[in-house]
């Protein structure tokens, strides 16, 4: 029983006879992840904020576009209207701090996908969009991991962000498959989601594409190892528990015998002392993952020091020389919207996820997979991963073309 509910996710399946009624099938809400994923962050290796911004702009105007066909998130917009008032009061009461305007848009890239729904049906439009943007970055992935300099090129060029170190540590140096998401924290959680829609969509369908679906959701799997980072370790285990969990409960005893000899395989002809030590010293290194963000000295540090010390008085839209934003949610909704302004926004996740999905199992994988961002890199405010999330949605909901989804609008 739990894992029909697991694999159902959604208020209610019904056949393709219907579909004539919904008239979009998801393609803006495709398009603006397509453009907020591939839109350049950088130009001759050069970052350009602009571009960000274009980025956001474009994938919100999509979406803005689509309300068109789709209804309006009442609750979620009430709540966006809560937290933009508290942005607005903790930016007045600033008063030491420089006046940044450009902070406001990855929230507001945020909020117009929560007050959004998921569309009805996935069209095969859609559904190449997908499959295209999948098939990109894992190109730009095993590009990386097998040291093509064409890849490299193109992502040193077009896809650098935050600082020009960051390459040159992530792919010249540890190989590893950032592509356009810049950051190896970032890129573990969308490839660990690309991975398990890959997964379901394997489950309901056969032949050829069965096969092909499985490949992928592997190739995302490899992806995920091969970023060598906390986060990634992290997912990694959550994706063998997930297929081991799906395995055991279906009795597949054929899979799960063939995962057992791989294992022995791996563990015989790979050098195991190695691999413990390689996870040992992600783990145990101080610029990176949960240690890397704690310990003295981290760039988090004048961050944390000023909550401890106005705990009461967040900065808004407004920036201080020793604060330092972004990866975690501390630095990205604490320091600017107070503890507040945070729980709003997770209670917009989950009344997003909620609306989405009948499956109390599935939103509570959501909602935790959301808190293990925030803990790293918070998804819902970075542009190249907070468009992903209605698209991923939308691909679970409907793994095959042989269903829709009927909207579960609670309050219409």
């Amino acid at each position: 029983m739990a894992m029909e509910n697991i694999e159902s996710g959604s208020s209610g399946c019904i056949k393709y006879d219907h579909v004539k009624r919904y008239r979009s099938g998801g393609a803006l809400i495709f398009l603006s992840a397509f453009l907020s994923l591939f839109i350049p962050s950088s130009l001759g290796g050069v970052v350009v904020p602009n571009l960000s911004v274009i980025a956001i702009v474009s994938s919100i105007a999509l979406l803005l576009f689509n309300f068109i066909r789709s209804p309006l998130n009442i609750c979620n917009f009430i709540l966006f209207l809560l937290f933009a008032c508290l942005l607005l009061l903790f930016t007045m009461l600033s008063k030491n701090g420089d006046f940044t305007p450009g902070a406001i848009f990855p929230y507001l890239g945020m909020w117009v996908v929560m007050i959004t729904f998921p569309p009805d049906y996935v069209s095969s439009f859609s559904r190449k969009i997908f499959h295209l943007i999948a098939i990109i970055l894992i190109v730009f992935g095993f590009g990386v991991v097998l040291g093509d300099e064409y890849v490299r090129k193109l992502i040193f060029d077009f896809y650098q962000a935050y600082n020009d170190e960051l390459y040159y540590f992530m792919v010249e140096v540890g190989d590893k498959p950032v592509g356009p998401f810049a950051t190896h924290s970032l890129s573990a959680f969308m490839y660990c989601l690309f991975s398990i829609v890959y997964f379901r969509m394997y489950l309901h369908s056969g032949g050829v594409k069965s096969f092909i679906f499985l490949v992928m959701c592997l190739s995302f799997f490899l992806m995920v190892v091969a970023l060598k980072s906390f986060s990634a370790i992290a997912l990694s285990v959550i994706l063998v528990c997930l297929y081991l969990y799906y395995l055991l409960a279906n009795f597949k005893i054929f899979k799960i015998f063939l995962i057992v000899v791989i294992s022995i395989a791996v563990l015989t002809y790979v050098d195991a002392t190695f691999f413990y030590e390689t996870v040992d010293s992600i783990l145990s290194s101080d610029g990176n993952g949960l240690k890397g963000r704690m310990v003295s000295g981290n760039r988090l540090e004048g961050t944390y020091s000023y909550i401890v010390e106005n705990p009461f008085v967040p900065l808004g839209l407004t920036s201080l020389p020793d604060i330092a934003f972004g990866d975690n949610f501390i630095a990205d909704y604490v320091i600017r919207v107070g503890l507040l302004g945070y729980f709003i926004v997770l209670l917009a996740a989950y009344v997003y996820f909620r609306s989405a999905f009948s499956s109390r199992l599935v939103v509570l994988f959501c909602m935790c997979f959301v808190l293990l961002g925030d803990l790293g890199y918070p998804l819902l405010t970075n542009y190249r991963s907070v468009f992903l999330i209605p698209v991923f949605v939308a691909m679970w909901r409907c793994p095959s073309r042989d269903y829709q989804v009927k909207f579960r609008v609670s309050n219409q």
